[in-house]
């Protein structure tokens, strides 16, 4: 008998290889299930399984090509259990951070005047979510 709590766990380990197996080691990527349903009862065999999470890239490229994997693997694991998948994105990911160089020099000239030691540190870029990525999309 197929279970689809089953197959959905067999989704979480397949998700995890996108990021340590298909991401080159240059770039970044990182694929997070942060939340795993199936049933409210530990003596009743789920009728469904919900999985969730997010998706992180420095670039447009990587975050549309991380985005397209996880579509295929979860169709494509959930097919090899004989079980239905479908995906949804909301919001439609969080898209990469990326500054307007030229934005981004006469902001850190602002900063630096505005700032104690008279300077602006830059750190390396992360892969913690942002709302700051939708406004960077914002053009007036």
């Amino acid at each position: 008998m197929l279970t689809r709590s089953v197959a959905a766990a067999h989704v979480v380990t397949a998700l995890q290889s996108i990021a340590s197996r298909e991401t080159d080691p240059l770039s970044s990527a990182v694929v997070s299930v942060t939340m795993f349903h199936a049933g409210d009862a530990y003596n009743v065999i789920p009728a469904g399984a919900r999985v969730g999470g997010t998706i992180r890239s420095l670039s447009f490229d990587g975050l549309r090509r991380v985005k397209d994997r996880v579509d295929a693997v979860v169709l494509a694991t959930a097919a090899a259990h004989r079980c239905n998948a479908s995906v949804s994105w909301s919001p439609d990911a969080y898209p990469a951070t990326v500054n307007d160089p030229e934005l981004w020099e006469w902001s850190s000239r602002v900063a630096a005047a505005a700032s104690v030691e008279g300077e602006v540190r830059t750190i390396d870029p992360t892969m913690g979510g942002e709302d700051f990525s939708f406004l960077s999309l914002i053009h007036i």
